[in-house]
């Protein structure tokens, strides 16, 4: 009985790195706070919590926080900040 041969594809192929040289200085020069506006303070605890929306809202908030640039927790946050009294915070 024969054995049949398989390769692999050859070398793979180098991928993309991601950041630049000049994001690799920020971030080592300036710390995470420079490439994440959701960074908590040190001292901030986050934790995971699940909203259950309708499909409609979800695409709706998806959809707006691509065109702002920004990340639906972003958008959250920023609505529990300006919406929650801060003696309940």
């Amino acid at each position: 009985m024969a054995t049949k041969k398989r390769g692999f594809g050859g070398r793979p192929k180098p991928r993309d790195e991601g950041a630049s040289p000049a994001e690799i200085d920020t971030f080592v020069s300036e710390g995470v706070a420079a490439i994440s506006e959701t960074a908590p303070a040190p001292s901030q605890k986050m934790i995971k919590t699940t909203v259950e929306l309708p499909e409609q809202l979800h695409r709706g908030l998806k959809a707006y926080a691509a065109l702002q640039g920004t990340s639906m927790t972003s958008l959250i946050q920023a609505w529990i900040k300006e919406n929650v009294p801060e003696s309940l915070m």
